[in-house]
């Protein structure tokens, strides 16, 4: 899934912008497909936990965050911040930190296997 990366298609409700440009930087674009990506992710994580009954591992995560932030300051921060999410049958996440890098997160899932 290469969700919300450009060219941003979707709007917030996820109707196909046909107008859009493939080299958008626009930061009003990029939200709208973020929140419509968010919901479709929420959706498939909800379907995946009622098929497994909550049985499963699930890992989300993203490359890096938005790139065009017009300030330099804020855009060299923003990209650098990556979504990560895990979800655990066991739901221990006690050792788990905000700040817990990506590569990280694989020795905790190797224990919770």
């Amino acid at each position: 899934l290469m969700l919300p990366h450009r060219p941003y298609y979707f709007d917030e409700e996820g109707t196909f912008q046909q107008d859009i440009s493939p080299h958008s930087t626009d930061p009003a674009a990029y939200l709208g497909q973020l929140r419509y990506t968010d919901r479709r992710i929420s959706q498939w994580v909800t379907n995946i936990l009622e098929a497994y009954q909550g049985q499963v591992i699930i890992w989300i995560h993203g490359d890096h965050g938005f790139r065009y932030l017009p300030k330099e300051s804020d855009r060299i921060a923003e990209k650098q911040r990556t979504f990560f999410a895990i979800y655990t049958p066991q739901k221990t996440y006690d050792e788990l930190s905000d700040t817990l890098h990506i590569v990280s997160g694989f020795p905790y899932i190797m224990g919770e296997l």
